[in-house]
């Protein structure tokens, strides 16, 4: 959404990732302070190899895509998102 990514503007950097594996870009991620994912798993092997990450969030609800164990091992914090898929989740079940 361009409101969530004027918020950024000129607080961080943003590599917008064309791939849902964070292992096809793990260059970007070593300097990654957060990541935020919607339908890309982060797994262990992503997690560790990210040594600035303080947080992963996740949109939505659901912490079945994000290893929270190795997260929570290594200190960060993941986060989700609840409420903010109302209205798509409402209209994919109408249509």
């Amino acid at each position: 959404m361009p409101e969530g990514m004027q918020l950024l503007d000129g607080i961080a950097d943003v590599y917008v990732a064309d791939n849902q594996d964070p292992n096809n870009y793990l260059d970007e991620m070593r300097d990654a302070a957060a990541l935020i994912v919607r339908i890309a798993k982060c797994d262990a092997n992503a997690i560790e190899n990210s040594p600035k990450l303080k947080v992963i969030g996740r949109t939505g609800v659901g912490y079945d895509s994000v290893d929270v164990k190795k997260a929570t091992e290594l200190g960060i914090p993941v986060v989700i998102t609840p409420g903010a898929n109302n209205r798509s989740v409402a209209e994919h079940a109408v249509a």
